[in-house]
C-alpha cells in the first residue's frame, strides 16, 4: 500500500471521485461533439440546391469517386458525369425519363428468400 508523505494515510490512485470525474467529462465532450455535428447537420439542410430548382433524381455508382447522376433543372434532365476530375455533362433529356414503375415487383421477404436458400443446399 502506498503511503502519503505524512505516512497516515493511504492514497488511491484511481478513487471513486476522480473515476466519476473522468466518466462525466468523458460524457460531457461526447454530448458536445453529438450535438454540434446536429446543428452542423441542421444548417447544411437548408442550403442544398436553389430553392428547389435542382433535385437528384437518380445516380448510378461506376466506381468508388466516379457516378452518373440525374438531374432535373426546370422541366429539363441533365445527364451528368461525376468523377474526382470534377463534373462533365453527358446529355440533355429531350423526353423526361418516367420514373413509375411498369410493372409492380413483387418483394420477398428476407425470411422467404433465407428459406427458399436454405432449401435448395444439401446439409452436410
Amino acid at each position: 500500500m502506498l503511503e502519503s508523505e505524512s505516512g497516515a494515510f493511504p492514497v488511491e490512485p484511481m478513487s471513486a471521485a476522480s473515476l466519476l470525474s473522468v466518466v462525466g467529462s468523458l460524457l460531457l465532450v461526447l454530448v458536445a461533439f453529438f450535438l454540434l455535428a446536429w446543428i452542423l447537420k441542421r444548417l447544411q439542410q437548408g442550403q442544398r440546391g436553389v430553392n428547389g430548382a435542382i433535385k437528384l433524381i437518380g445516380d448510378l455508382p461506376l466506381g468508388p469517386k466516379e457516378r452518373i447522376l440525374l438531374l432535373q433543372v426546370g422541366d429539363t434532365q441533365l445527364l451528368v458525369a461525376s468523377s474526382a476530375a470534377g463534373l462533365s455533362a453527358l446529355h440533355a433529356l429531350e423526353k423526361p425519363v418516367n420514373l413509375e414503375p411498369a410493372v409492380e415487383v413483387q418483394q420477398e421477404s428476407f425470411a422467404e428468400r433465407l428459406r427458399a436458400a436454405m432449401s435448395r443446399r444439401p446439409v452436410s
